[in-house]
């Protein structure tokens, strides 16, 4: 198996956009290695014999009833708001540009 390089790092963590720093990038590239390894022990398990597994436990659209629960005051709620009016939480709009 081919080693791993901080390039191949650098471009798995653009490719997340995942923020790595340089001091971390050995550390990355040898931990993504070891992962690697792993993967080629599983891939020498013989599972021609096993059937595919694609959940284990026979639930099927388990499905939950809908209660009523006794919720929150708002005034309670809003005397933890940050911004807030008479009634209303004040919170910054998606489409403004500040």
């Amino acid at each position: 198996m081919t080693k791993i390089t901080k390039e191949e790092v650098k471009h798995v963590a653009l490719l997340a956009r995942i923020g790595i720093n340089e001091a971390d990038l050995e550390k990355y590239a040898h931990d993504m290695q070891s992962i690697l390894k792993y993967v080629e022990v599983l891939q020498q398990v013989d599972t021609n014999d096993i059937s595919p597994t694609y959940q284990v436990s026979g639930n099927c659209n388990v499905m939950q009833d809908d209660e009523i629960e006794k919720g929150l005051k708002r005034e309670d709620i809003l005397v933890l708001a940050k911004d807030k009016d008479l009634a209303n939480f004040i919170t910054k709009g998606v489409f403004d540009n500040e």
